[in-house]
């Protein structure tokens, strides 16, 4: 990670599980799994009754980055309708218990067709989380982008983002979906279903304000796109959930006479490089009209409060919010490793804790320092921290591998 690699550095990586629902997925299961994996991030399936070989598939990943595959309701006492029926109010609300129990940090809430992307150049989607979460944001949206086919090339087992590369336009009102999100501690509840899955609501939710990324692939070729809407999901849909307002988003398209076929030059090709530009684009300007309308100069001198008190203290894995006397120590020791890396002899402070605190408030000062236009100041205080960061790196090694050690002999 390149992007406030100090802040990064110290804050550990979260534990990240994605949760897929799936039916007759077999096509582009195994890339889906195999992106989620290849980033660290680990999967849960639930496949509700498949017939063409998803949940065979996805089990050729257990104990590979896949946690389970569950067969949905069998495995877990559901509904008998669920086995003829697409009860996605059932499947969303057990969602919901899974991200109550599997004790991981963050959860995805993905379908089994959707690939996710970062914001920023240079980090994968799990760095990306990983830099929201440190920056103390405990939720993400993503702007969805809904890939269609111009022609019939994709390949049963193929990563449909080889060969459907071009995106259709749509209203910015439908595209924004939170479904990544950091588990509340315990008792407080994360409502998934009641948004039919598009958003994750709990107490104290914040949104980080940069848009993360998601790449659909619904219909892959003309013949998967008949077989899907009109067979396999427009004949399961359970009418009650159609008449909550559910389920009618392929209504326009199966009374059309499309061929399921798309002209180039009615999408968007395409461009992982733009689309992130266009993306942080928009999140500067939300940020900036958003210190307008609450009366914030982001160039003033920072204040000590509470809010900022319990985020560093998170930040550079303190037991509690930073006191007073913990910013002292803090601050002191980043002034003290300032002066050694810039006099060519580099240093962390004796305890990792402290090297955590001041790794942070040198990246947040390298941040308030460019916000104020003092680029020399910013360009010392980087050049600082880039000496540094190998012996953190070096520090931070040996405090996880006694941690570990410890662990090992108390189990």
């Amino acid at each position: 990670m390149t992007i406030a690699p100090g802040l990064a550095l110290s804050f550990p990586r979260p534990r990240i599980v994605a949760i897929l629902p799936a039916y007759n997925e077999a096509d582009v299961i195994d890339s889906v799994i195999r992106h989620y994996v290849d980033d660290g991030v680990e999967v849960y399936l639930i496949d509700n009754c498949s017939t063409d070989g998803t949940a065979e598939i996805a089990s050729g990943w257990i104990g590979n980055g896949v946690i389970r595959v569950e067969r949905f309701p069998d495995d877990v006492g559901g509904s008998e309708r669920a086995k003829r029926e697409y009860m996605w109010g059932e499947i969303l609300r057990r969602n919901e218990q899974l991200a109550a129990g599997l004790g991981a940090d963050w959860y995805i809430r993905a379908d089994a067709d959707e690939f996710r992307v970062g914001p920023w150049p240079g980090l994968s989607h799990a760095e990306a989380i990983a830099l929201a979460d440190a920056l103390g944001y405990t939720a993400v949206q993503s702007q969805v982008l809904e890939f269609r086919p111009t022609d019939a090339s994709f390949v049963d087992g193929g990563d449909p983002r080889d060969s459907i590369t071009h995106y259709e336009p749509t209203e910015f009102a439908n595209t924004l979906w939170v479904k990544a999100w950091r588990q509340p501690s315990a008792g407080t509840p994360v409502q998934i279903a009641r948004t039919g899955g598009h958003a994750a609501e709990f107490a104290g939710r914040r949104v980080c304000p940069v848009h993360f990324i998601s790449l659909h692939f619904p219909i892959r070729t003309p013949e998967h796109g008949r077989r899907k809407i009109y067979t396999e999901r427009l004949n399961r849909y359970p009418a009650e959930e159609r008449e909550m307002g559910w389920h009618n988003h392929w209504d326009d398209l199966a009374a059309s006479a499309t061929d399921f076929l798309w002209h180039p030059e009615q999408l968007v090709r395409y461009d992982q490089q733009s689309v992130q530009a266009r993306v942080l684009a928009e999140g500067s300007v939300d940020m900036m009209l958003a210190t307008r309308l609450h009366g914030l100069d982001l160039t003033a001198p920072p204040d000590f409060n509470q809010r900022f008190a319990a985020w560093f203290g998170r930040a550079c894995g303190a037991p509690g919010p930073l006191t007073v006397e913990g910013m002292e120590l803090a601050h002191t020791a980043m002034k003290q490793l300032v002066l050694a890396a810039l006099g060519d002899r580099p240093e962390v402070a004796g305890e990792p804790l402290v090297t955590r605190a001041a790794l942070t408030l040198l990246e947040a000062s390298i941040a308030h320092l460019r916000g104020r236009g003092e680029f020399h100041e910013a360009t010392s205080l980087c050049q600082a921290r880039d000496a540094m960061l190998p012996l953190a790196a070096q520090q931070f090694a040996v405090e996880r591998a006694t941690a570990s050690a410890s662990a090992a002999r108390v189990a």
